[in-house]
């Protein structure tokens, strides 16, 4: 996806396409514009060596955030995916507030999540426990990764089979170029070290953009993400904090917040330990994410009502008939 034309690929191999006239204003939220990952009904202009996109199939799935800084609005990240690889590097320890957003994040659009700890050569690997971390995270798979030396590489490639199409998220400077480039077996992906004053990552992928693998199979490569603030994501919310939600029913009151109510189930949990303070405050912050998210959508809402009643109204005054019949 460019500013203004999109690279499809077709059988004939890539090509350059614009959305048609009647598309564009057609369309009044940027999510349904083209996106990595849509297939989409075109005409190809041998002449003009473009193709003109009339419209997007169904998405069976997707990934999408708060578009960044202040406004509200959606930003569709990638689309019809198997899998989302969540990679996060092992050189700053294991940050499971940022897994979890992540893996509410593709709940919430339908993919399955793959939570990829890379850099694990950093650490001493055998200490951690792959089983407790598993469930950590909801049962989803956890896989050890690093390219020097090479490890968990064979794992990814089993779950990157033909048909299947996986996006790889995360912050800069985890290895998603890398591990991308030894999986496709070429330097296909540009890469850089993480600065060494305060071994922050650096951006070196500035697009969204289909990788065919070798044996099968579509990678998807996507920028660093900076701030992932999460979009219209209830029901992903209650996947990904399950353990939490089906002790909602045992709570003393139908309108608890579970924060510091009497005969709150899952303050009971917490102090028990069966809940970690860490998972409970991640899931209070994202509740409440949520519904500041939900207001500022539905004043957004009543805004646009609001404009649009105006100008209705401003244009039954202009072509007002008066008394005698003659129109203003």
């Amino acid at each position: 996806e460019n500013r203004d034309n999109y690279q499809v690929l077709t059988q004939n191999g890539e090509i350059s396409a614009e959305v048609t006239g009647k598309f564009l204003y057609g369309s009044d939220e940027k999510g349904r514009f083209p996106k990595v990952g849509d297939w989409v009904v075109l005409t190809i202009i041998p002449d003009e060596k473009k193709a003109l996109i009339h419209e997007i199939l169904p998405r069976k799935t997707f990934i999408s955030r708060k578009v960044a800084g202040t406004r509200y609005e959606e930003q569709v990240m990638a689309t019809n995916l198997d899998y989302l690889f969540i990679v996060h590097g092992m050189d700053h320890g294991i940050n499971f507030k940022k897994i979890e957003r992540y893996i509410a994040m593709s709940l919430t659009g339908g993919c399955r999540p793959v939570v990829i700890l890379n850099k694990s050569d950093l650490v001493d690997s055998d200490s951690l426990d792959i089983t407790d971390l598993t469930n950590r995270f909801g049962g989803h798979p956890v896989i050890l990764t690093s390219v020097k030396p090479q490890k968990g590489l064979e794992d990814l490639k089993k779950i990157i089979s033909t048909g299947k199409t996986i996006t790889l998220v995360g912050p800069s400077g985890v290895g998603k170029s890398s591990l991308i480039n030894c999986l496709t077996g070429r330097e296909s992906q540009f890469t850089r070290e993480v600065r060494e004053k305060d071994h922050k990552g650096r951006h070196t992928t500035t697009k969204r953009e289909m990788i065919l693998m070798p044996a099968g199979g579509i990678l998807i490569d996507t920028p660093g993400i900076r701030e992932l603030h999460l979009w219209d994501s209830d029901d992903g919310l209650e996947d990904t904090f399950q353990d939490i939600y089906e002790l909602v029913p045992q709570c003393h009151f139908n309108d608890c917040r579970h924060e510091t109510e009497k005969g709150c189930a899952v303050l009971l949990a917490v102090e028990k330990g069966s809940i970690s303070p860490e998972h409970h405050q991640n899931y209070l912050k994202l509740q409440k994410e949520q519904e500041y998210l939900e207001q500022k959508q539905n004043e957004q809402m009543h805004n646009r009502k609001k404009r649009w009643k105006a100008i209705n109204k401003a244009i039954k005054t202009y072509y007002k008939v008066d008394p005698k019949g003659k129109g203003r």
